[in-house]
């Protein structure tokens, strides 16, 4: 993400971010501005100029616009994400 949970740098962060807190799920962030390690893992999976993105457990799950998507399916996001 581009800031910290609760001092987010953009648009789309500061979304998601609500969004997780809406629905209850526990997550941390990290920084794309954070260090150069976090920068280069992030240009090996090619998202440096993509908006924000979630992982669970190492895997993507996706953008805002899926994940606003899983909030409205049944069950939730937590339930879409497979943390209940």
């Amino acid at each position: 993400m581009k800031g910290t949970p609760g001092n987010e740098k953009c648009g789309f962060s500061k979304t998601i971010v609500a969004l997780l807190r809406d629905n209850g799920v526990e997550f941390g962030g990290t920084t794309s501005s954070r260090g150069r390690d976090v920068r280069q893992g992030l240009k090996r999976r090619r998202l440096a100029d993509l908006p924000p993105v979630l992982y669970v457990d190492g895997e993507l799950a996706g953008g805002l616009d899926i994940l606003q998507e899983m909030a409205a399916e049944e069950g939730g996001l937590k339930a879409q994400l497979g943390l209940e």
